[in-house]
């Protein structure tokens, strides 16, 4: 909770920035085991969770935040494995808003982004990026399994709570003023598709149409 001198101190040291200071920190988070706490709030926040897949639904961590002035952004590290040694990893989404499970919705907010650069994922950077937003495919024959895990580095901003671009269910209250509040980062893994029974027919079909003897056509002369 901010005291009036706390409140003064922010407020001096943003007037005094060239830009204005992003007083987010997070203090913990609700996600997968291997996610743990986020860091301390220090000068230089790097923050490695591990993510284990096991099918191609989201991975959502719900974060929470609270008021402070002195946390600019963390840099997050993020190891994506499986432990399936039959399902390979050909890319990722990552996706920042409010809410979990189907009550999921990206965050419409210009403070609350998933990197102010795009994001890498195993030295790429994502094929489409947005600020809430962002998605990888690997490289064609480029595979991760539980052998070769994927490391995603992105930048997180965490900015002051601002009740005009945070859902009410997400916001923290205290005495009756806005402190903190919750959101999301969803991974969602993306897996080598298997093949489906039309396809693997075409398949099939296309193998006897190649093995099949062409017809010759034998045109005589008068």
């Amino acid at each position: 909770m901010l005291t009036s001198k706390s409140l003064v101190s922010c407020l001096v040291a943003t007037l005094m920035a060239a830009t204005p200071l992003f007083g987010g920190q997070l203090v913990s988070v609700d996600g997968p085991e291997g996610f743990g706490d986020p860091p301390a709030n220090t000068g230089f926040n790097l923050y490695t969770p591990t993510i284990t897949a096991t099918g191609d639904t989201p991975v959502d961590a719900v974060f929470t935040v609270t008021q402070t002035c002195s946390t600019t952004g963390y840099l997050l590290i993020v190891d994506l494995k499986t432990p399936l040694a039959d399902l390979d990893l050909i890319g990722l989404t990552i996706e920042i808003g409010f809410g979990s499970g189907e009550t999921f919705t990206r965050a419409d907010w210009p403070a609350l982004t998933i990197g102010g650069q795009t994001p890498m994922l195993s030295g790429n950077p994502a094929s489409n990026y947005q600020d809430n937003y962002a998605i990888w495919n690997t490289a064609i024959g480029d595979v991760f399994n539980e052998y070769s895990p994927i490391s995603l580095v992105h930048a997180l901003t965490v900015p002051d709570p601002d009740a005009a671009f945070i859902p009410h269910a997400y916001q923290i209250y205290e005495n009756e003023n806005l402190v903190g509040y919750e959101f999301t980062l969803r991974y969602t893994p993306i897996f080598v598709p298997e093949p489906t029974s039309s396809s693997v027919l075409l398949l099939g079909l296309a193998g006897l149409a190649s093995g099949r003897p062409s017809r010759m056509t034998t045109v005589r002369g008068n």
